[in-house]
């Protein structure tokens, strides 16, 4: 739904929720999102911000785990798990999707986090 390739900062305009990927998510009739083995993917802003768009249009959400994951160090580190730390290539994008998520989008962070840990421990 985004061109890697192309302008991303133009595409993505203004607004996070009316960018191409935000748009196609909320005409989703589910999200699955395939964990890797370090459970990177939380960790990373875009996907956090993919989370919320999920949770914030009542898409339901469900997490794969790669099938060489350790189960239970998976859920220590779930319990651990904090998307405000999550990162990002540009600092921007990071900056801006902290922004949106602290102000409420998808239940902000608060609401977030526990909502992430309740689907990873089903």
């Amino acid at each position: 739904a985004l061109n890697q390739n192309g302008d991303i900062q133009k595409a993505l305009g203004d607004e996070l929720i009316k960018a191409p990927f935000s748009v196609a998510l909320q005409k989703a009739s589910m999200q699955l999102v395939v964990l890797d083995t370090d459970l990177w993917v939380p960790r990373r802003s875009w996907c956090c911000y993919e989370l919320a768009v999920a949770r914030e249009f009542a898409i339901p959400t469900f997490l794969w785990p790669h099938h060489k994951s350790d189960r239970q160090q998976l859920l220590k580190d779930v319990d651990k798990l904090d998307l405000r730390k999550a990162t990002a290539t540009s600092e921007e994008d990071r900056d801006k999707i902290e922004k949106e998520i602290d102000n409420g989008f998808g239940g902000g962070f608060d609401k977030l986090n526990p909502h992430l840990q309740a689907i990873l421990y089903t």
